[in-house]
């Protein structure tokens, strides 16, 4: 995530080098009450199960779960999360 932030972000050298737990920083992991969720920087830039989504409710129906973006205001938190999100996948997979 952090390698495709600087690489979109317009001042790269702005983005710290490393991650941090913080609601201003990077990080990717399991969720509290189920899914996964990832973030970048910004003010709380993240990506994650939505509680009332479109088509889902209630977070999981079903073993399912509807993802949204959450103060990713800017291209490329949005695309720096969906290429947490992506790794994730990869990482999932490889472990079956």
């Amino acid at each position: 995530m952090q390698d495709a932030y600087r690489s979109l972000h317009e001042l790269p050298e702005e983005t710290p080098q490393r991650s941090t737990r913080t609601h201003m920083g990077f990080s990717a992991g399991r969720r509290e009450l189920g899914g996964i969720g990832v973030q970048v920087m910004g003010n709380c830039a993240c990506m994650g199960p939505e509680v009332e989504g479109v088509f889902i409710n209630d977070q999981f129906e079903h073993g399912f779960a509807e993802y949204g973006f959450h103060n990713a205001d800017y291209s490329w938190q949005r695309a720096s999360l969906c290429a947490g999100m992506g790794h994730m996948a990869l990482l999932a997979e490889k472990t079956g």
